[in-house]
């Protein structure tokens, strides 16, 4: 399903855009497991070291993104906002919007 500017109206918490309901489940899913699993990383953005974790502050967020996970720190969630809104993809599947 397509909105007039050609995207799906399945958007994530970053404005990321997700092909079906199903992709939009599976990112959620994906997010919680990372979460549960207290990963570590950088933010895809400004590179600082992040801690995704249900436990304790929230440092960043965590998206599936071209296969790989995201990782978005709070300083930088207005920048992926912009950045995603323009990304031609489904981030969970990679399909062409």
């Amino acid at each position: 399903m397509e909105t007039q500017l050609g995207k799906t109206p399945y958007r994530g918490g970053f404005g990321e855009y997700y092909c079906s309901q199903a992709c939009y489940d599976n990112a959620g899913k994906y997010g919680f497991s990372v979460m549960m699993q207290n990963q570590q990383g950088v933010c895809g953005f400004c590179q600082k070291s992040v801690s995704a974790s249900m436990y304790g502050a929230v440092e960043c967020g965590a998206i599936p993104y071209e296969n790989m996970t995201l990782f978005i720190c709070t300083s930088c969630a207005s920048k992926a906002k912009s950045y995603l809104a323009s990304y031609p993809k489904c981030c969970m599947c990679q399909k062409n919007l």
